[in-house]
């Protein structure tokens, strides 16, 4: 972690207040050090695009009454396979009991 020191010169006005070059290299500062991280420095399209995945990945949710996320290692399928079995095995259980069960087994996303 690098510590930093930021010091701006310009002027004041008569409530001590910087100018707005001050405040314009801020915001260079900020957009260096934090870069795209930073929202306030997403272009729009960006910020939409990333809006509507957590829209479309909350509306996939609450369109059951349950979902059953299986956690398992990657790079081991036999606990893969065991681990879907069992997923299999809660959603037709509760399938039965009239309940809308989905198992959420996608790999882009981390618990």
């Amino acid at each position: 972690r690098q510590k930093l020191k930021f010091h701006v010169q310009g002027t004041q006005d008569e409530n001590g207040a910087n100018n707005e070059s001050d405040r314009s290299k801020a915001r260079e500062w900020r957009k260096r050090m934090y870069g795209d991280r930073d929202s306030r420095f997403m272009d729009t399209d960006s910020r939409a695009k990333k809006q509507q995945k957590f829209q479309d990945a909350a509306s996939k949710g609450s369109k059951h009454d349950l979902v059953v996320i299986p956690i398992f290692w990657k790079h081991k399928e036999d606990q893969k396979d065991k681990t879907m079995e069992v997923a299999q095995r809660i959603k037709k259980c509760l399938s039965e009991a009239s309940m809308n069960v989905w198992i959420d087994g996608r790999h882009k996303y981390t618990p």
